[in-house]
């Protein structure tokens, strides 16, 4: 039998806004899978998405999906752009997950 192993890049809920968060828990907010926590969420990341991580949303005209993407925060979409860069399934964004040298940190 072989297992299946998922990757996660788990990431302090710090290095995105409280605005990002309160998108995640509405229903249908990001293109994908979305399991809200306690402590976070757990976000899916697709392989081949096209994440803008620096266009606003009046430069995206590739569809749904993008512009559901660009109304979360430049710091979300890097964190999705960093897990899909590493071959991460899941992005677990967590209240007392690892803070990342290079992102930035939100006081909320």
């Amino acid at each position: 039998m072989e297992l299946e192993i998922e990757k996660s890049l788990v990431a302090s809920t710090a290095h995105v806004l409280q605005s990002d968060m309160e998108l995640l828990e509405q229903e249908n907010s990001y293109p994908y899978t979305v399991h809200n926590t306690e402590y976070g969420a757990m976000i899916y990341i697709v392989k081949d998405m096209t994440i803008p991580v620096e266009q606003s949303v009046e430069f995206i005209t590739d569809g749904h999906d993008l512009e559901l993407l660009v109304a979360f925060s430049r710091d979300f979409r890097r964190l999705l752009r960093l897990a899909q860069q590493n071959d991460c399934t899941w992005l677990r964004l967590d209240c007392d997950g690892s803070e990342i040298e290079g992102l930035t940190r939100h006081e909320w």
